[in-house]
């Protein structure tokens, strides 16, 4: 894929179309998880129905003043 600027400089991307491939075992897949989670740039926080934070990550804690339980 090709992007031009109004420079008219351009820059080739790589197309990310391809699959990965997934691990085998569930254990591997939670852990991919919770690894993308733990160390997401973002905030990411899982609540329970009555509002009450579950989990949240290091960015979230940072951005909502608070510190994360280990």
């Amino acid at each position: 894929m090709k992007i031009a600027s109004a420079a008219s400089a351009t820059a080739e991307l790589p197309v990310l179309t391809d699959p990965l491939e997934a691990p085998a075992h569930p254990r591997q897949m939670e852990a991919l998880f919770r690894n993308t989670v733990e160390h997401a740039p973002v905030g990411i926080a899982f609540a329970n129905p009555d509002g009450s934070f579950r989990h949240c990550n290091r960015a979230f804690a940072r951005c909502s003043d608070s510190v994360p339980k280990s």
